[in-house]
């Protein structure tokens, strides 16, 4: 017998994802709302299509980034990408190799061998619907990503059999609630701590997604 002050393998002390995903990078020509940043970095689940989108400052994020998505995810078993310095940097493998996560990069000018990047563009093309519906400004592009992530993750896609991704991965049914409070870009109201009584109780803004890790399911950005 003896004491064990670090874990013997800290893969074993994760939850495991039974699926690879696969992510590249998001370029906009228009700095994002409040970030101020110009790429994002998507990641997608090859088997449940489930897309998770983060803000990218610059490639080196992609390993903290991989990091995120297992900690709210799960590890996956393989992660594809592109040959991209930063997603086969000494970073990257040390993250890969902790969890004990397989690589595998597609061939030289061929990225399209890549599952992420046909992701990106029917993400792409249904930003550019919600956008121009709702007449967001071009610098909600980051968060608009975001909420069609969450749209395309909490309804059924025709490509799983209309199952929902998030079911798929989590075996759970989803409750959609959240969805059907509002839509992109739409005008609201919201509460402030004012100075009474001088100032109102409340504010105006536009709905631009869903708080998922703050307060109730019902919160909102």
């Amino acid at each position: 017998m003896r004491k064990h002050v670090k874990s013997r393998w800290p893969g074993w002390n994760i939850r495991r994802r039974n699926e690879d995903i696969a992510f590249d990078k998001v370029i906009s020509d228009t700095p994002a709302h409040h970030s101020g940043v110009k790429e994002a970095a998507f990641f997608i689940g090859c088997s449940t299509k489930v897309v998770d989108v983060y803000p990218l400052r610059n490639e080196t994020q992609f390993p903290q980034h991989l990091e995120d998505n297992i900690r709210e995810r799960g590890a996956p078993n393989q992660v594809r990408s592109d040959n991209a310095k930063a997603n086969i940097s000494a970073r990257m493998m040390d993250v890969l190799r902790l969890f004990w996560i397989k690589d595998w990069q597609s061939e030289p000018m061929n990225q399209q061998q890549n599952f992420a990047e046909n992701g990106i563009g029917k993400h792409k093309n249904r930003c550019n619907v919600v956008m121009d519906r709702t007449g967001a400004p071009a610098k909600f592009w980051l968060l608009c990503m975001m909420y069609v992530a969450t749209l395309s993750n909490y309804t059924s896609n025709p490509s799983l059999n209309w199952q929902i991704p998030e079911a798929v991965l989590h075996g759970v049914t989803t409750d959609c609630s959240i969805l059907t409070q509002f839509h992109f870009n739409e005008p609201v109201w919201y509460a402030i701590d004012n100075h009474f009584p001088s100032e109102s109780t409340e504010r105006s803004g536009v709905f631009v997604g869903f708080a998922l890790n703050k307060g109730d399911q019902l919160t909102f950005k």
